[in-house]
C-alpha cells in the first residue's frame, strides 16, 4: 500500500510535470501539423537532412545531429518524414516540462510557482516561435534546462548521481544546438561568480565541483568538435559573435566541408517592445536576488544571479545594433523570465503573489496565442504546386536558380526536386510572375499562378 507522503511525492515530481508534457505535446505537435505543408523558415530543410539520413545514412548539410537523427528514427518508425519531424521537436520541447518542474519546485519549495514557471517556459511566446522558425533551438532547450539543474545540485551536492547527468546533459546540448549549448556554459561560468559573491571564503568547495563540471564539459565537447568538425562547425558561429562585439567586422574564414554551404539568410530586426518586454523582469530578478541572499538561499541566488546576467546576454546584441544577432538572442529571453518567476517564493502574502502570478502568466500566455498564428508554412499553396509542375518539366539533373524567393525558403525546391539550386553554368532560371523579368536571351517554357519558369537559349 502507497503511504500517503509517497503518493504525495509522486503526485508533485512525476504526475504533474507528467500532465504538463502531455500538454505540451499535444499543442505543439498540432502547430507543427496543422498546416499540409511544414512550417518555418528552415522547415523544408529538416525534411532534406531527414530523408538523406534514411537513404544514404549521413546528413547532407553540417549540423549538430542529434534532432536529425531522432526525426529519422521515429521517420522510420511512422513511415513520414514530415511525421518524424514534428514527433522528434514536439517530443523533445515537452519533455522540457520534467527539468523545469523539478528546478522551480527546488528554488521555490511550492508547486504553484513551479507549475508557472514551467508554464512560461514551454508555452512562452518565443518558444512557439522557436518550435516553427529554429526547431534544433526549440528541441536544444530541454538538455539546456536538464543540465541547469544538475549543475545547481552538482554545485552544492557532490556526488556522481548530479556530476555525470551535468557534464552529459551539456554535451548533449551541444549535440542538440550551439546557442542552447553556450548558454548552457555560459550559466554554469556565471555560477562560478555567484558562487565567490555568495560564500566568499568558504566557497572553496563549491568552486570545485562547478570547475570540474565545466572542465570535463569543455573538453568533451572540445575533442568531439576535433572528431567531427564539420558536424559542429558551428562553434565558428560563437568565435565570429565574439569578433563582432569586439572588432564589429568578423572573420568571413569558413572551415572547409564535406556537406553543402548553408544558402545565406537574412534575420528579422527586434522591436523595441521586444527589448521592453524584458526589463521588467530583469529588475524583479535584482529585487529577488537581494531577497535570496538574505533569507540565506543558496539555490535561488545562483539561480537568479546567473538568469540576470542570461537575461543582459539575451538583449546584449539588441544594444549593440547586431542584427545578425540579436533576434536570435532576444528568442532565448524567455529562459531567464521563467528562471525568475519560478523562483518567487510564497512565503509572505501568498495570495497577493499568487495573483501577480496569474496576471503575469495571463499576459504572456496571451501573446503565446497570438505567436501560433506565426508558426506557419512560408510558401503558398500555389507556389508549392508551381514548383512541383516545374519540377515535372526540368530535365533530370539539370542546373537552376531563383531570383526573388520573396520570403520562401530556397530550401523548398532543394526538397521538392532533389538537388540544390546552383550559381553558374544555369540552365533554368525561377521567377515570380510579379518580378522584373530577366535578359532576352531567357526564353519562357512554364506560366504558373505565382512563378515563371525561364530556359537559356543555347
Amino acid at each position: 500500500m502507497i503511504r500517503k507522503d509517497n503518493f504525495s511525492k509522486i503526485f508533485n515530481q512525476i504526475v504533474i510535470p507528467l500532465t504538463l508534457c502531455t500538454l505540451a505535446f499535444i499543442f505543439y505537435f498540432w502547430l507543427l501539423t496543422k498546416d499540409f505543408l511544414i512550417p518555418g523558415i528552415d522547415g523544408p530543410y529538416y525534411l532534406i537532412q531527414v530523408e538523406a539520413i534514411l537513404e544514404r545514412g549521413e546528413m547532407v548539410y553540417g549540423d549538430p545531429p542529434f534532432i536529425f537523427y531522432l526525426a529519422a528514427l521515429f521517420a522510420t518508425l511512422c513511415g513520414n518524414v514530415r511525421m518524424g519531424v514534428a514527433i522528434a521537436v514536439s517530443l523533445m520541447i515537452s519533455l522540457t516540462c520534467f527539468p523545469a518542474y523539478w528546478l522551480f519546485t527546488r528554488l521555490s519549495k511550492n508547486i504553484f510557482p513551479a507549475i508557472i514557471g514551467s508554464i512560461l517556459l514551454v508555452f512562452s511566446p518565443q518558444m512557439v516561435r522557436l518550435s516553427g522558425d529554429l526547431m534544433k533551438n526549440a528541441a536544444g532547450v530541454f538538455f539546456l534546462i536538464l543540465s541547469i539543474y544538475y549543475v545547481l545540485l552538482a554545485s552544492s551536492n557532490w556526488r556522481l548521481k548530479n556530476y555525470i547527468p551535468a557534464i552529459l546533459s551539456i554535451f548533449f546540448t551541444f549535440l542538440t544546438h550551439s546557442l542552447d549549448a553556450a548558454l548552457s556554459l555560459f550559466f554554469a561560468i556565471t555560477c562560478l561568480i555567484g558562487v565567490v559573491i555568495y560564500y566568499g571564503r568558504e566557497s572553496k568547495i563549491h568552486l570545485r565541483n562547478l570547475f570540474a563540471v565545466i572542465s570535463s564539459a569543455a573538453l568533451l565537447i572540445l575533442i568531439t568538435s576535433i572528431a567531427f568538425p564539420y558536424h559542429f562547425s558551428d562553434v565558428n558561429k560563437g568565435i565570429a559573435f565574439i569578433e563582432d562585439v569586439i572588432f564589429s567586422s568578423p572573420s568571413n574564414s569558413q572551415l572547409p566541408s564535406v556537406f553543402r554551404p548553408k544558402p545565406a539568410r537574412t534575420w528579422p530586426s527586434v522591436s523595441f517592445f521586444e527589448i521592453a518586454y524584458v526589463l521588467p523582469f530583469f529588475i524583479a530578478g535584482f529585487i529577488l536576488l537581494i531577497e535570496a541572499y538574505r533569507r540565506k538561499s543558496n539555490d535561488r541566488f545562483m539561480m537568479l544571479f546567473s538568469a540576470i546576467f542570461m537575461a543582459f546576454l539575451c538583449i546584449f546584441p539588441t544594444i549593440l545594433g547586431l542584427r545578425e544577432w540579436a533576434w536570435r538572442f532576444m528568442l532565448m529571453s524567455f529562459i531567464p523570465i521563467s528562471f525568475i518567476v519560478g523562483s518567487i517564493s510564497l512565503d509572505d502574502n501568498k495570495v497577493n503573489l499568487i495573483a501577480i502570478l496569474i496576471i503575469v502568466a495571463s499576459f504572456i500566455l496571451i501573446q503565446t496565442a497570438n505567436a501560433t498564428f506565426l508558426v506557419r508554412p512560408t510558401m503558398s499553396m500555389d507556389t508549392y504546386h508551381d514548383l512541383l509542375e516545374i519540377k515535372e518539366i526540368m530535365t533530370d539533373n539539370a542546373s537552376y536558380r531563383i531570383a526573388y524567393s520573396k520570403g520562401w525558403s530556397r530550401y523548398w525546391p532543394e526538397y521538392l526536386f532533389g538537388r540544390r539550386l546552383e550559381d553558374s553554368k544555369v540552365t533554368y532560371l525561377i521567377i515570380p510572375k510579379d518580378a522584373p523579368p530577366p535578359p532576352p536571351f531567357w526564353r519562357l517554357i512554364y506560366e504558373g499562378k505565382t512563378l515563371n519558369l525561364y530556359r537559356i537559349n543555347k
